[in-house]
């Protein structure tokens, strides 16, 4: 039997740091295992992840690993993990819809 993959789903807009209190709740006060975090966002969400969370020194994701001796290598998230929102004509939605 296969082993099950633990892989957060998150819907972020603006605020990139509920990602941060999930993965909070999740690794360090329940002790699961994440092994990828996938995304739906909007354009400007993408950048606003790409621009706070996702660099690889000064990023807000690689600060909390370093602040919980967690492996950030040990969880997938990068660009490829993130699923842009699109309209029905296939453009990607810059900003929310509501």
């Amino acid at each position: 039997m296969e082993k099950p993959r633990h892989i957060l789903l998150c819907v972020a807009g603006l605020t990139p740091q509920i990602i941060l209190e999930t993965l909070d709740v999740l690794l360090v006060e329940r002790q699961e295992r994440v092994v990828e975090i996938r995304v739906i966002t909007t354009l400007k969400g993408r950048n606003r992840l790409r621009d706070t969370l996702l660099d690889k020194v000064n990023g807000q994701l690689t600060q909390f690993c370093r602040d919980y001796a967690l492996d950030l290598n040990r969880i997938a998230f990068d660009e490829t993990t993130i699923t842009l929102l699109r309209t029905l004509d296939g453009r990607a939605m810059a900003r929310r819809f509501c």
